[in-house]
């Protein structure tokens, strides 16, 4: 999975609304140390989300020691850049996943080349000496319709 699609999958796993476990068993407190680690930059938040969202985040939590380090980094640069985002342009991050996750599948692959170009545009543009890519806004990234 491309890096740029991280705040759109963040957005999937913090919009649903499946039945999940009782709100107790994910308190914050409850969680075990390595899962506070992974999540800590939505610590602050943590009470404010549903139980589904909490257990998606869980499941995210649950596999990241399995990953390798590329992947684990992808991760963590995910959290915290969601983490920094407004409330609306994290709604604005959700609206737009839903968006393209409706489109027709050639469409969907258009639009997921486009934002590959924009945010590889937006990582050349940075300096060399910068250690992490810098954050495509979701609230700027709307797929047009045919």
């Amino acid at each position: 999975m491309q890096s740029f699609w991280m705040p759109g999958l963040l957005a999937a796993l913090l919009a649903a609304a499946a039945p999940a476990a009782s709100l107790g068993k994910t308190d914050w407190h409850r969680l075990s140390e390595s899962e506070r680690q992974v999540l800590a930059p939505l610590a602050a938040e943590w009470p404010s989300y549903t139980p589904t969202q909490r257990q998606r985040l869980l499941q995210v939590a649950r596999r990241y020691p399995k990953l390798n380090p590329t992947e684990q980094a992808r991760i963590r640069e995910r959290l915290q850049a969601w983490s920094r985002l407004s409330i609306e342009q994290r709604r604005q991050a959700r609206e737009n996943y839903r968006k393209v996750q409706s489109l027709p599948p050639e469409r969907r692959a258009t639009v997921k080349q486009r934002l590959k170009e924009a945010h590889q545009s937006k990582q050349a543009q940075t300096a060399p000496s910068s250690e992490t890519a810098p954050e495509a806004s979701p609230s700027t990234v709307t797929p047009s319709t045919p």
